[in-house]
């Protein structure tokens, strides 16, 4: 999943080489903590939110096939 979101995260930042992607799985639970350029920050959170929710969505469903439920943080 980790692969997946650098992936994704590669192809919407400008700075990519600012972007850090921590990843942890406790159990059943994965999460994700993103810490981004400020430039970014618009980028991956979208007008009304919308990216940052499709990526959730999009993660989510993914973590169900393996029983997980997967968490997306942005870090300031």
């Amino acid at each position: 999943m980790k692969e997946a979101m650098c992936y994704l995260l590669n192809n919407l930042l400008e700075k990519r080489e600012q972007a850090e992607i921590e990843y942890e799985e406790q159990g059943n639970i994965s999460r994700f903590k993103i810490r981004v350029d400020s430039a970014d920050r618009g980028k991956i959170i979208g007008k009304d939110g919308k990216v940052i929710r499709a990526l959730r969505t999009f993660f989510s469903l993914a973590g169900r096939k393996s029983n997980k439920k997967v968490f997306i943080e942005i870090v300031l």
